[in-house]
């Protein structure tokens, strides 16, 4: 046997396009880290191993108790809060994002979490970079505002510039929104397996299995 006879497998991540949104869509649904926490918060063998992971990741926290306490933003969320939720989504999904905010001035002046199933990435451009993230909180379409579904749509998407601090490019931003307070800030989207890639989960060729013990 060699690898030319091996039947390949298929790809566990199918990557599309919906041309409506100029958006890469993640898995053959656009659902994989939403049909993945589904099946793992079935399995009370793979949330212990998936927490247990995440502490590994989080290790023991900043190694400063000032810059652990630091709240990041008017939420109140400290640093130790957003590295706990970080270490949640790259054990459970292999990235994770936050939302980074600017003052007038293009200096960061809030930090927080994003979860990272609610993120989409834009289609790349010609030089193979992604200009913006998409955000929604229902893929799915299962929540509800004021009694009616909360829908996939133009309105309630929400495209957010991807991270880049240059207080050239954020203030060249914030004018091209119309001033600060239409400015909706930037989104570092990160990923294990690669700049502007869509992760696919440590645990995916086992996904079968974890689904038996539900």
């Amino acid at each position: 046997m060699n690898v030319k006879t091996v039947k390949k497998p298929k790809r566990r991540v199918d990557i599309g396009y919906v041309s409506r949104f100029k958006m890469q869509a993640y898995g053959y649904d656009n659902l994989y880290p939403q049909n993945l926490a589904r099946i793992t918060e079935a399995s009370g063998t793979a949330m212990l191993c998936l927490n247990r992971y995440a502490r590994f990741i989080e290790g023991y926290g900043f190694d400063s108790d000032i810059l652990a306490a630091l709240a990041m933003n008017q939420q109140g969320d400290t640093a130790d809060d957003l590295l706990r939720n970080v270490a949640q989504d790259l054990a459970r999904f292999g990235g994770f994002a936050l939302h980074v905010n600017y003052n007038v001035l293009g200096q960061v002046s809030s930090v927080s979490h994003v979860p990272f199933e609610n993120c989409r990435l834009e289609e790349t451009d010609d030089k193979g970079s992604v200009a913006h993230v998409l955000l929604h909180p229902d893929w799915e379409q299962k929540k509800t505002r004021n009694g009616k579904r909360l829908m996939v749509n133009d309105k309630t998407i929400e495209r957010i510039n991807i991270f880049n601090p240059d207080p050239d490019i954020v203030l060249e931003q914030i004018e091209n929104a119309g001033g600060i307070d239409s400015y909706k800030g930037q989104i570092l989207w990160q990923s294990l397996d690669g700049q502007f890639i869509y992760p696919t989960a440590s645990y995916d060729s086992a996904i079968t299995e974890i689904s038996t013990d539900e």
